[in-house]
């Protein structure tokens, strides 16, 4: 399962090559877009303290947790998961895209 970032109208985007994650897409979108300060402040706790952390956006649940972190639209209740390690690379890469 690989990420990218594209550039599209003046925003970044997360695309994965792997069927069943547009969720991770559409929360960069939403939440990332409104609330980078507080997903970071959720991922810093996380890694200084080693327990799991959530964050709730408008439209989308963050649940990251030791070896995976789930991203959950609340509306429709799908859901999906990836190795923490990789959400927290992807994250950081989008802020940076997004604010270079």
């Amino acid at each position: 399962m690989e990420f990218q970032l594209i550039e599209r109208k003046g925003r970044i985007h997360v695309e994965c090559d792997t069927p069943g994650y547009d969720l991770v897409a559409t929360f960069f979108l939403v939440e990332g877009a409104s609330f980078d300060d507080l997903i970071s402040e959720a991922i810093d706790t996380f890694q200084t303290s080693g327990q799991p952390q959530e964050f709730f956006g408008n439209v989308h649940g963050l649940r990251i947790g030791r070896r995976t972190t789930t991203i959950t639209d609340k509306l429709s209740l799908a859901s999906c998961k990836l190795p923490t390690s990789q959400f927290i690379r992807i994250f950081h890469q989008w802020l940076d895209a997004t604010y270079a």
